[in-house]
Formats: C-alpha cells, sequence, structure tokens
C-alpha cells in the first residue's frame, strides 16, 4: 500500500493483528477509490448535535474473526460488498472506547483496521442493517474529505486524532 496516511499511521500508532486479541468491537478507516475521502457515519438525533462515527460495531457469533466482523460491519453500515474493499490485515490500531445510554455505560476494546474501497460513489446503508430497525436517529454514511475531519465533531477521538496527526507532513 503506497497511501501516505496509512504508511503514517502504521509506523506511528498501529500493532501488528493477532486474531486471539480480547476486543469485542471493530472500526475502519476507510478511505475511498482516489484516497482522499474518509467513509464516516453521520448520525442525527433528536435534541444531539450532529456527530460523526468510523464504521464498525460489535463481533457475532456468526463472524469466522475480526476480519469477518469488519467487512461485515462496512456492508450493513456504508453497503460495500467485500469485493470493493481491500483491508490492510497485518496492522491493527487498538482503542478502547466508552457507550454511554440512559440505563449503563459499557467499556469496548476495538480493532481498528485501514482500508481502500474501490469505488467512489456514494455510500448508502445497506437494506438489512440492523440500524434501520433501531429508534436511535438517522445514519447517512457519507465520503468526507480528508481535510475535513478536523473540523467534525467525530466522537472516536482517539481515530479521529490519530488521522489529523498523520496527516500533517
Amino acid at each position: 500500500m503506497e497511501n501516505l496516511l496509512f504508511k503514517n499511521i502504521i509506523s506511528k500508532f498501529a500493532k501488528p493483528y493477532n486474531e486471539k486479541s480480547d476486543a469485542t468491537r471493530c472500526r475502519c478507516i476507510l478511505l475511498n477509490k482516489d484516497e482522499e475521502k474518509l467513509a464516516l457515519i453521520k448520525r442525527t438525533k433528536q435534541n444531539i448535535d450532529i456527530y460523526y462515527v468510523f464504521p464498525g460495531g460489535g463481533v457475532e457469533k456468526e463472524d469466522k474473526d475480526f476480519i469477518d466482523t469488519m467487512y461485515r460491519e462496512i456492508h450493513e453500515e456504508i453497503g460495500l460488498e467485500k469485493e470493493k474493499v481491500k483491508l490492510i490485515k497485518d496492522f491493527v490500531l487498538e482503542d478502547i472506547g466508552i457507550f454511554k445510554n440512559e440505563v449503563k455505560e459499557e467499556h469496548f476494546k476495538y480493532l481498528t483496521f485501514l482500508g481502500v474501497a474501490n469505488t467512489n460513489a456514494p455510500l448508502k446503508i445497506a437494506s438489512a442493517a440492523p440500524e434501520l430497525t433501531r429508534n436511535n436517529g438517522i445514519y447517512e454514511p457519507v465520503w468526507v474529505p480528508l481535510e475535513d475531519i478536523e473540523k467534525l465533531n467525530v466522537v472516536h477521538t482517539y481515530l479521529k486524532n490519530v488521522v489529523v496527526e498523520c496527516l500533517k507532513k
């Protein structure tokens, strides 16, 4: 992979992928075909400022490994089939995330993969995505120009900061 952003991320932040990780969730820093835009999910909820998340989610029983989880989540959340995405399978970033709702607070360990789509086509949530059955606001997958990420309210602060730092030359 010749991408300078990913080279910087791998050299500064990534570690070798180990499928025996104790992580329970995956995320992806996914670029479009021209490697100038980043896939994010724009979240709109009532009485909350618009925010963005990286595509990803939890490991499910039918997933063979974290890579399988990541491909499934990419398909569900942004509508790209496995054949449309090339993941870097040798390196990941680790992050600890906190999920809070009215009832509980949960702490998750994430593995974050790097990937490039072979398309610049608009993204769309899959028609069978579980997010569509939840009454939890609007999920809108979007390509965001890399230079805009610093201005956005991205809730995965660590990943946002990694991308912003690694974009600087």
